[in-house]
């Protein structure tokens, strides 16, 4: 079985990944906030989690929507701190601070649209900016932050699972507290967000894998390095019906670098046999780093 050489993705600096860790973090603290303010309160469309329960809490009580954000997430930061360290609960403070002061005190003209585009755009807001934070390793606190600190202790446990259960009982309580109408926007909303931070996550361009059946493969792999810069591994077959030896290469590329390489087999191997699937996602040389989260 021979490889090819793959390209190496290129490392940054210390000091620049802190740079971009703080600008995402900023960042996906102010969307969020954003979503919240504009699209879901307004609506009392409730997002789920603490922020939901905070926003629940406001329309009984005196306190404001942020207020009630920072005083909830007081015994779950001196959790973090114990179990999680100094620097994760700093940096989860710092954006809780920001998604709470945003909402609180930053005056949002008012957006006149219904109530499911409030949720799709809120929602799909929400989400993004929920996914920018969670790329440096941090949290905005709540339910996420106690998802983190399970998830440290007891890694084979689903907390997603914990967290859909939590964000249930959160639209069911809105629900009653405003109407139906009410916890099925919320649903809508939670639904878009948690595809939101998938797609921050992950990407959009997800991986292929291909395998290429071929009577050329020296010649479709010397193209693929040179045209697409990915690497091939080499595996050798045989036909179930004819019994023939035959070559197949397997190399995971970008989702855009399809077309290019079904060109090159094309033009190299009319006969060859191509099989292309999906991957989630791709670790590894050449691609996202083992400790890299963007």
């Amino acid at each position: 079985m021979a490889e090819y050489k793959t390209k190496e993705r290129r490392k940054i600096s210390p000091l620049m990944e802190r740079f971009r860790d703080t600008v995402f973090l900023i960042m996906g603290s102010l969307i969020t906030a954003v979503a919240f303010a504009v699209f879901l309160a307004p609506n009392n469309i409730v997002p789920g989690g603490l922020s939901g329960i905070s926003l629940i809490l406001s329309k009984i009580t005196s306190l404001n929507t942020g207020v009630w954000m920072l005083v909830l997430n007081i015994p779950l930061f001196i959790l973090s701190f114990w179990k999680l360290g100094f620097w994760f609960t700093a940096r989860s403070l710092i954006s809780t601070f920001i998604l709470s002061m945003v909402i609180d005190y930053v005056p949002f003209p008012a957006v006149n649209i219904d109530k499911i585009a409030a949720a799709l755009i809120g929602g799909a807001m929400f989400g993004t900016g929920l996914g920018f934070v969670f790329r440096t390793n941090t949290s905005t606190g709540g339910t996420d932050l106690v998802a983190k600190i399970i998830h440290v202790h007891f890694p084979a446990l689903r907390t997603t699972a914990l967290l859909l259960i939590v964000d249930f009982i959160v639209v069911a309580i809105s629900g009653f507290m405003f109407n139906i109408s009410a916890a099925i926007y919320a649903l809508i909303s939670i639904f878009l967000s948690f595809k939101a931070v998938d797609t921050v996550l992950d990407g959009i361009n997800i991986s292929r894998n291909v395998y290429i059946i071929t009577s050329s493969p020296e010649e479709i792999k010397r193209q693929i390095y040179v045209q697409i810069g990915r690497g091939v591994t080499e595996f050798h077959g045989v036909g179930g019906f004819t019994g023939e030896e035959r070559i197949i290469l397997m190399c995971t590329v970008e989702k855009f670098s399809v077309a290019k390489l079904k060109q090159i087999v094309h033009a190299t191997d009319k006969n060859a046999f191509m099989l292309i699937t999906p991957v989630a996602e791709v670790v590894g040389s050449g691609f996202k780093g083992f400790n890299d989260e963007f």
